[in-house]
């Protein structure tokens, strides 16, 4: 049988990561680039999903869910057309997408797999969790299936998955820290964004500072997955920042992998 993972943003990285030397798999997300090193012919990207996550923004009462689902399904079918007998559908971090595929595969006989990677699960309404029709949830941390588990009581099968790193790309130089110096370089990798807390590093680095510790900060990222413009979040935090903050572009991988090698 096949996997066809859902997925988007980083996950979809993580996917293509994972599945890279399987022959089959198919990985099913909003975007994808040449760095992900998974063959084009088994990317597919879903058209509409972008409108499904704001349309989600606004329309996010617990009233609107149905909707929701039923715009879900609409967008899924391009990949139910690819979808065979025995395929496995595993799909991270996304309970609405879990719901929704759950209902069809139900029909046409597919297992479900939900990979969590944060609490999302714990923001199912109490009257859909019985929807969430899986035979499996999976999830990155002991945390996570603690705080979870006792709500999916009829989910069969629940298992820590830890995550992983690219050997062949993540390890450290044989001399240390590349930087040059003795001098602490601490490293943010990810979006630009309030829920992230770049603005508290920059605030304790500014601390830092004050107090004369001799230490400073890169933060690599985007506003989103990608190269995207600066938003007005990142454009103020780049005019406060203190001398000891510096921000880099967006990359991935090797140049990734080299800008923890530097801190």
């Amino acid at each position: 049988c096949r996997r066809c993972r859902l997925s988007r943003g980083a996950l979809s990285r993580w996917a293509a990561n994972t599945l890279r030397d399987d022959d089959e798999s198919i990985i099913v997300c909003p975007s994808a680039d040449d760095s992900y090193g998974f063959p084009k012919s088994r990317v597919l990207t879903l058209d509409g999903e972008e409108k499904y996550l704001e349309f989600s923004k606004i329309f996010k009462s617990r009233l609107f869910i149905d909707l929701r689902l039923t715009f879900l399904r609409r967008i899924f079918t391009r990949f139910l057309e690819r979808l065979e007998k025995d395929d496995i559908v595993y799909i991270h971090n996304r309970p609405d997408f879990g719901i929704a595929m759950s209902s069809v595969c139900r029909k046409t006989g597919n297992k479900v797999a939900l990979h969590m990677h944060n609490s999302h699960l714990l923001s199912v309404p109490t009257p859909y969790r019985k929807r969430l029709n899986v035979q499996a949830l999976a999830f990155c941390s002991d945390f996570l299936r603690t705080e979870s588990r006792p709500f999916f009581p009829n989910v069969p099968l629940a298992e820590v998955i830890p995550n992983g790193a690219d050997e062949r790309c993540f390890f450290p130089s044989a001399n240390g820290s590349l930087n040059g110096t003795h001098k602490p370089v601490i490293l943010f990798v990810g979006r630009l964004v309030p829920d992230k807390g770049v603005h508290i590093l920059v605030e304790a680095m500014r601390k830092l500072e004050q107090r004369g510790v001799q230490a400073s900060a890169r933060i690599i990222g985007s506003v989103d997955f990608g190269y995207r413009s600066p938003s007005n979040y990142v454009s103020q935090l780049k005019e406060n920042k203190p001398s000891s903050v510096e921000f880099g572009d967006y990359v991935t991988g090797l140049a990734l992998a080299q800008e923890y090698r530097k801190a």
